[in-house]
């Protein structure tokens, strides 16, 4: 019969078809056909109720959409995979960008900077401290791309899994006056002053302020 060419989760589908073909309505629909080999077929199914030789039949077209189907969900998945291929492409280019955008920052700011001092010491307008100061700024500022350089070939050990950490300890506060030794010619050129500030001497002051307040009025 024809439930028994139906897959059993198939058969309550099948029954209620059924049923509406009973009530004389047509059924079209797509259902599964199990061949005698075993093999799973999809089908389109158009049936309706008529007379015939005076008996109730049942006229039903099958039409095998197995093929048709395939291949429209392998284009289907071909599609996804376009669209995710896609997505990583235009990620992909948008990591490249920002990475070149950064890349041109961290390099402008050393150059501009040695520009900067380079400019103030042809002056000839620096008092000896301001210009030892800018010497070192200068030396320091040229060894900055190389430690660019350096970090690029980080990123690549990263990604082969060979990259080697060796902490140290560093003074923040020779790491703050660099970087404000960086961008002074440009606060200067605006008319702008930057304090340098000694930071251990400040705190030492501080603790002794400190140490006199605590004692109060002898």
């Amino acid at each position: 019969s024809a439930l028994d060419i139906r897959p059993p989760e198939d058969v309550p589908r099948v029954k209620e078809a059924r049923r509406a073909l009973d009530q004389g309505m047509t059924l079209l629909g797509a259902f599964r056909h199990r061949t005698r080999d075993g093999r799973l077929l999809e089908v389109e199914i158009s049936a309706h109720r008529l007379t015939f030789a005076g008996r109730l039949a049942t006229l039903a077209l099958a039409y095998d959409v197995t093929e048709r189907n395939r291949g429209e969900e392998q284009g289907r998945r071909l599609r996804d995979l376009e669209q995710i291929a896609r997505r990583e492409a235009e990620a992909a280019n948008r990591a490249k960008d920002e990475f070149l955008a950064t890349l041109s920052h961290e390099l402008r700011t050393p150059l501009n900077a040695m520009l900067g001092w380079t400019a103030m010491l042809c002056s000839g307008r620096l008092d000896g401290a301001t210009a030892a100061r800018a010497l070192e700024s200068v030396e320091r500022n040229t060894r900055l791309p190389a430690h660019i350089i350096e970090d690029l070939l980080d990123v690549s050990h990263i990604t082969s899994g060979k990259l080697r950490i060796e902490p140290e300890a560093v003074y923040l506060a020779s790491v703050v006056n660099a970087a404000v030794d960086m961008v002074r010619p440009a606060a200067e050129a605006k008319g702008m002053q930057l304090i340098h500030v000694d930071i251990r001497r400040a705190q030492t002051e501080a603790e002794a302020v400190g140490t006199v307040t605590d004692r109060g009025p002898g």
